[in-house]
C-alpha cells in the first residue's frame, strides 16, 4: 500500500504546525512564557487604571497591551508567518510517499528520507496530520490531499509504524 500526498507549506499549515509543537514538544516553555505574558498584561491594565499619568504613557501601555494579549491569542498565526519568511523558496511544496518502513519528502530541490523511528510525536488536528520531529522541525500532511488511504487509516497507519498514538489538538468540529 502506497500513500501519497501533496503538501503546500501555507500559512494555514504552518499555523498547524506551530500548534502542534506547541501543545506537545514546546509545551512547558509556552505554559512559562504565556504565565510572564499575562502576569505582564496584568501590571500594565494596573498601571492603566491606578496610574493616571500622561496621556503619552497611557496610550503607549495601552497599545503594549493589546500588543500582549493579541501575541496570546495568535502566536500560532505569528509563528507561522515568520516561519513562512524564513522559507526557503524551493521548500514551499513538497510531495511525501510513504512506504511500509520508511517516507520520503520531494521537494523541487531535494528529497529525504526519514524513518518512522525519528517521528517523536504523530499529531492530528482538524485538518493536517503533523509529524513532530523536533521542537523546531516537522512535516504537515494535509487530510484532504492524502491519496491511497483515509483519514482513519492514515491515523492507524501511523500509530503501528511509530509504535505511538496519534494526539489529536486544536478545535474539532462536532458531528
Amino acid at each position: 500500500m502506497e500513500i501519497t500526498c501533496q503538501t503546500d507549506y501555507s500559512q494555514k499549515a504552518l499555523a498547524a504546525m506551530s500548534l502542534a509543537a506547541r501543545k506537545t514538544i514546546r509545551r512547558r516553555s509556552n505554559r512559562i512564557w504565556s504565565i510572564y505574558a499575562w502576569v505582564l498584561s496584568a501590571v500594565l491594565l494596573m498601571s492603566i487604571l491606578v496610574l493616571h499619568d500622561s496621556p503619552l504613557y497611557t496610550a503607549l501601555e495601552g497599545a503594549l497591551l493589546v500588543l500582549l494579549v493579541t501575541l496570546q491569542f495568535k502566536q500560532d498565526a505569528f509563528n507561522a508567518f515568520f516561519a513562512r519568511r524564513r522559507l526557503v523558496p524551493e521548500t514551499r511544496a513538497s510531495r511525501t510517499v510513504f512506504y511500509p518502513d520508511h517516507y520520503v519528502v520531494i521537494f523541487p530541490a531535494a528529497e529525504t528520507k526519514w524513518q518512522y523511528s525519528r517521528i517523536r510525536i504523530p499529531v492530528e488536528t482538524r485538518d493536517y496530520f503533523v509529524l513532530l520531529l523536533g521542537k523546531y522541525h516537522a512535516h504537515a500532511v494535509p487530510k484532504a490531499a492524502l491519496k491511497g488511504a483515509s483519514p482513519e487509516e492514515f491515523r492507524a497507519f501511523l500509530a503501528e509504524k511509530t509504535g505511538k498514538a496519534v494526539r489529536k489538538i486544536g478545535r474539532w468540529k462536532q458531528p
